[in-house]
């Protein structure tokens, strides 16, 4: 089972600081431009290419095409950072993302 150390990062430090690189940093920078903000069936370009380069950094860690699954929860925090353009709300999704992962490993385990 996961100690206390991985518990911290994957529910608290990881979503942290991989939202304010992937929203905060990357998908507000490209919404500067914009062309990016505007939308296919209600998601922005900013966060489909955010998502998508979120998605791929996480296939170099992981070695199945399970992977990406991940895009999909990454295009729901970029949808609501793009709605309210505060770090929170993909910051709290992203943490219980990760617990739904970790939890799902322990039944499995």
């Amino acid at each position: 089972t996961p100690g206390t150390r991985t518990l911290i990062l994957a529910l608290l430090l990881v979503p942290l600081c991989e939202e304010i690189v992937f929203r905060g940093l990357l998908q507000n920078e490209l919404a500067s431009y914009g062309r990016l903000r505007k939308t296919i069936a209600g998601l922005s370009w900013d966060n489909l290419i955010s998502s998508t380069l979120f998605t791929l950094v996480h296939a170099l860690y992981f070695e199945n095409a399970l992977c990406l699954l991940i895009e999909f929860p990454a295009l729901i925090c970029g949808f609501f950072y793009s709605r309210h353009r505060r770090l929170i709300y993909p910051i709290l999704l992203h943490a219980w993302y990760n617990a739904n992962g970790l939890f799902t490993f322990m039944l499995m385990s």
